[in-house]
């Protein structure tokens, strides 16, 4: 899985002049944490298998990044084990901050932004939308010539979703949590 990671972030850090948007990239993230649904009661561990993200700045600009995640090892994971189709992608607007923490030549710079989340559930019987609101508060490690980005950021998160949950009977839910996120941006070279 490693490896994987290592073949995304090598191929998606590299120019590429079709998609020449200033300070853009992508990578994977991943994460682990705790969520709370009703009407089910308790707290339940959550694990975020590495999903893919996409990053641009609008404008080409250095103090916004509009991301993109879509965790596409889950989506596989619910198809293969659980035969169901899950679909889920959440939007950030990431602040970020100067790069005024030096580390030696390269910075660390805060990063902090609410998001918008998508997911969609489907299986025999159940069809289960849901939108989550969140956001990622954090730091980005920026690498050798800001073409690595190593974040570690918490996400707190709300999330509605209900549905249909089987033959003649309908959900509705409600819950949230929070999760800690590593998230690795392979960037264009500024």
């Amino acid at each position: 899985m490693l490896r994987c990671l290592l073949l995304i972030l090598l191929l998606c850090g590299a120019p590429a002049s079709a998609l020449a948007v200033g300070n853009a990239g992508a990578g994977a993230s991943m994460g682990g944490g705790v969520g709370v649904f009703a009407p089910a009661p308790g707290v339940t561990g959550l694990i975020a298998l590495p999903a893919l993200e996409v990053a641009a700045a609008p404008g080409g600009g250095e103090s916004l990044h509009l991301r993109v995640r879509v965790p596409l090892l889950d989506t596989i994971y619910a198809g293969v084990v659980r035969q169901q189709l899950f679909v889920q992608a959440d939007v950030f607007l990431i602040k970020l901050g100067q790069c005024d923490c030096a580390v030696g030549r390269n910075v660390i710079r805060p990063v902090a932004g609410p998001f918008v989340g998508m997911r969609l559930n489907v299986a025999p019987g159940v069809v289960q939308p849901g939108v989550r609101l969140g956001g990622r508060f954090g730091a980005e490690y920026l690498g050798p010539q800001r073409r690595i980005g190593v974040t570690l950021a918490a996400e707190p998160w709300f999330e509605a979703r209900g549905g249909k949950a089987g033959p003649g009977r309908t959900t509705s839910e409600t819950g949230g949590g929070g999760m800690i996120v590593l998230a690795i941006t392979g960037y264009q070279a500024p």
